[in-house]
Formats: structure tokens, C-alpha cells, sequence
């Protein structure tokens, strides 16, 4: 096969080869040359090439849209990323506000000066002893009299729709 590539007649060109023929035979000066295509290629070359082409053109496309799909999640983090912070930032703030409002100060002085209250003074609290332990009983409050007649009507009324 080697010999088959290597030919002196294709390392020269059409011009030299015609020359080389008058030298060689001056009595046919009418000698016909053929031309004749290059055959040295293997059968299917051109199809393996355009495959290959194809191939690398496919793997391509396969790496530069992972790339981009990469890059848009990327970017999809990043903006979440952003949005938490934000998020962390206002309720870090709301935390110090309700911090400030629920301090003790804050509290006397709503008391004070929304409210109208005023601090207890030590002569303004008074102790009680218990005899019969921690328990304290609180009899319930009694209706008066209008009360119970309303709540009597009441009960006759629902109980008469059934």
C-alpha cells in the first residue's frame, strides 16, 4: 500500500509529465495521457469525516448549553442568596424593635403616660395573712333581681321552641 501512494507521477506536475513524455518517445508526438483521479482514499473517508464533524459539533453544543444551564442556576442562587439576607436583615431589625418596646422603661413609661398609672407607694400595699393555707374561695357574685328575671324569660322562650 505504500507503494501504491508513492508515484513519481503525482509528485510531478501535468506539464513535466507531458515533457517527460516527448523526451522519452520523440516518434508519437500524438500520444494520448490520461488523466486519471486519485483513488488512494479509502472507501467511506469522506463519511467518517462528516461524522466525526458532526460528533464534535454535537459534543459541543452538549458542553456550552451544560455551561449555560450552570450560569442560570448560578444566578438563581445568587438571587436567592440576596433575598435571604434581606429577609435576615428586616428580622434582625424587627427583633432589636421589639426588643426597644418591650424594654423596661419603655413599658413604665407607656404606663405612665398612655395609661395614667402610677407606681405603688409602700404605704399603698397591703399584706394579708391566711389562715386556712394558700386557697382563697370566691363566692360567686350574685344576680340581681332583674338579671334572674331576664334569664328565667330566656329559658322558657327556648325551651318552648324546642
Amino acid at each position: 500500500m505504500s507503494d501504491r501512494r508513492r508515484n513519481t507521477a503525482r509528485e510531478l506536475d501535468i506539464g513535466q509529465v507531458e515533457e517527460k513524455i516527448k523526451h522519452t518517445n520523440p516518434s508519437q508526438s500524438s500520444a494520448k495521457i490520461r488523466y486519471t483521479k486519485r483513488t488512494d482514499e479509502e472507501p467511506g473517508t469522506y463519511a467518517r469525516i462528516m461524522i466525526g464533524v458532526a460528533l464534535s459539533i454535537l459534543m459541543l453544543y452538549a458542553v456550552i448549553n451544560s455551561k449555560v444551564q450552570v450560569t442560570a442556576i448560578k444566578n438563581e442562587i445568587n438571587k436567592q442568596q440576596a433575598e435571604v439576607q434581606v429577609l435576615r436583615n428586616e428580622n434582625n431589625r424587627m427583633k432589636t424593635e421589639i426588643e426597644k418596646k418591650s424594654s423596661t422603661k419603655a413599658v413604665e413609661s407607656y404606663a405612665e403616660n398612655v395609661l395614667g398609672m402610677q407606681k405603688l407607694d409602700k404605704g399603698q400595699c397591703e399584706y394579708i395573712r391566711l389562715e386556712s393555707g394558700n386557697v382563697i374561695e370566691i363566692p360567686e357574685a350574685e344576680e340581681n333581681f332583674f338579671v334572674k328575671i331576664v334569664s328565667e324569660v330566656e329559658e322558657f322562650w327556648e325551651y318552648l321552641r324546642g
